[in-house]
């Protein structure tokens, strides 16, 4: 949730310095507080994900050509397909895909291949 102290809006950030001139808008949000799925014992189904999101209709005034879901990390796509479910109702025919990136910590460093 955006008030949620761990909130984070690098990828929208880095969304805008990779493409300036793209329409980069945050168009769903999480209105029902939840842990982050990596977080969690036992990690909710797309069904029950989408039941803790809501379109936020102030960024969707125009209607897109097409989406792309930018996120963090993919671990077993529920978050992807609950977000694509609830655009793909708000958008009928707008070609939705996703980009992910994932991140790890290294625990010590290696030599230099």
């Amino acid at each position: 949730m955006r008030a949620d102290p761990d909130f984070d809006a690098r990828m929208a950030d880095i969304a805008r310095l990779i493409s300036p001139q793209a329409d980069v808008r945050e168009m769903i949000d999480t209105v029902v507080p939840r842990p982050a799925q990596h977080d969690s014992i036992r990690r909710l189904t797309p069904a029950e994900l989408m039941a803790t999101m809501r379109v936020n209709e102030a960024t969707c005034s125009s209607v897109p050509r097409n989406i792309i879901l930018l996120d963090d990390m993919i671990t077993t796509g529920c978050s992807f397909i609950a977000c694509l479910n609830i655009l793909q109702t708000r958008f009928p025919g707008v070609p939705i895909s996703g980009i992910f990136a994932a991140r790890r910590v290294i625990d010590h460093v290696l030599s230099p291949c």
